[in-house]
């Protein structure tokens, strides 16, 4: 009887006769899967004079005046306005600080940004100072769960891999011919890295990486030259004195950082510049480039179910999301300075208040000028100064919470 072989067979049998095509005949190397990327939902950001939302179908609304990109010019409304470009959209990123670029990210973890080039490895068209009118794909920030950016003169963009890496653009910078041209680094001498955080600073640029067992570690980004290349370096640099974090938030200027974390024990933490409302309680040290830098130490009068942490640039305000859906709010540069802080008792101190809500909070998210939450039915309200129509009205101060009016979510 004759015998016929597909191609398929032939090669299966030379496989087997040679050990199964790598490891013993009996315990063949399993393929290698890749790692599942599942992108971090962020539904709601806030920029100078701006808010992002993103709706339950995928599509990302705008409200404002954004001052790069969609951005400078083609968005100024009070009206909530779909933003071009984007589809199947999990999470949106805006500079809390500066305003230069904001981001989207899809549920296949393509990064979509607007505004400043530089930060998204993309060149300027029309000068070097033009800014994206309208989201363009960043395909050098690879395919993220999350990603962060920070202004300034080292505006720089990070993305978090499903493998827990993390890349930055751009790592190096160049003007060739007519054109910028952008390559993208990696972070070294990390372990795999479970959240990347947000640090808006308009003067420097170093946000958090935390590992899964809670590790934290700063992100400073350093540039020098090469000939007519810029080339940024990122040398990671521990967090001490914190128990096992599971998420963070930081903001500063002028070298002046504050940071708060939540611990994965339930409690919160506080450290940097002491400079807001003296709402920092453990010992001064000097700590080079920082001065009056405090150690981390404990929140007291929090309850023990906070989800979320929360501190905008600059400005020294500090915000926490309980389980139940209550945001607290305090610090602050002042007794008479409260608008940020969401509540009408005139208490722009460190003792922490609960904003009057008319529902239980999902989100939160805070420029240097406002705040915006998004309420379990959909609906997003905020507070603070709202200039650019960040807050859907022409009024420049809300201290207590407005709704903005069309921005549903669901």
């Amino acid at each position: 009887m004759t015998r016929r072989f597909s191609l398929a067979t032939m090669f299966a049998l030379f496989l087997s006769a040679c050990g199964g095509g790598g490891g013993d005949a009996g315990n063949p190397t399993p393929p290698v899967v890749p790692p599942t990327l599942v992108v971090s939902s962020i539904p709601v950001a806030a920029g100078p004079g701006y808010t992002l939302g993103v709706r339950a179908d995928g599509h990302v609304l705008a409200v404002g005046a954004m001052s790069g990109g969609f951005a400078s010019g083609s968005l100024n409304s009070l009206i909530p306005t779909l933003v071009p470009g984007l589809s199947n959209i999990r999470a949106v990123k805006a500079d809390a600080d500066g305003g230069l670029v904001s981001m989207a990210v899809d549920a296949a973890g393509s990064v979509f940004g607007w505004g400043s080039p530089s930060p998204l490895g993309l060149a300027p068209v029309g000068g070097t100072n033009a800014t994206i009118g309208v989201p363009q794909a960043a395909p050098l920030l690879g395919r993220a769960v999350t990603v962060v950016s920070c202004g300034g003169q080292l505006a720089t963009s990070f993305a978090l891999q499903a493998d827990g890496s993390i890349r930055f653009v751009p790592e190096r910078s160049e003007y060739v011919g007519s054109t910028d041209t952008y390559t993208a680094g990696t972070v070294a001498g990390l372990p795999a890295i479970a959240l990347l955080v947000p640090f808006d600073s308009g003067n420097s640029c170093r946000p958090l990486a935390i590992a899964a067992d809670g590790r934290v570690w700063q992100l400073p980004v350093v540039e020098t030259t090469s000939g007519n290349a810029r080339v940024r370096s990122v040398t990671p640099a521990p967090v001490d004195g914190l128990p096992a974090v599971s998420s963070a938030s930081c903001g500063g200027f002028s070298g002046q950082d504050l940071c708060i974390a939540l611990a994965k024990d339930g409690s919160v933490w506080t450290w940097g510049s002491n400079n807001y409302a003296g709402c920092l309680v453990s010992a001064t040290t000097t700590r080079d480039p920082f001065t009056n830098y405090r150690a981390p130490a404990p929140v007291a009068g929090l309850p023990g179910d906070v989800v979320q942490v929360l501190t905008p640039a600059s400005n020294g305000y500090l915000y926490a999301r309980g389980a139940d859906g209550r945001i607290w709010s305090w610090g602050g540069s002042g007794p008479t300075n409260n608008s940020m802080l969401g509540r009408t008792d005139g208490r722009a101190d460190c003792s922490p208040g609960v904003v009057p809500l008319v529902g239980a909070a999902r989100w939160v998210a805070a420029s240097v000028q406002h705040v915006a939450v998004l309420l379990a039915d959909g609906s997003v309200w905020g507070w603070g100064f709202g200039y650019g129509g960040a807050l859907g009205t022409t009024a420049v101060a809300h201290d207590a919470p407005v709704r903005i009016s069309g921005l549903d979510l669901n």
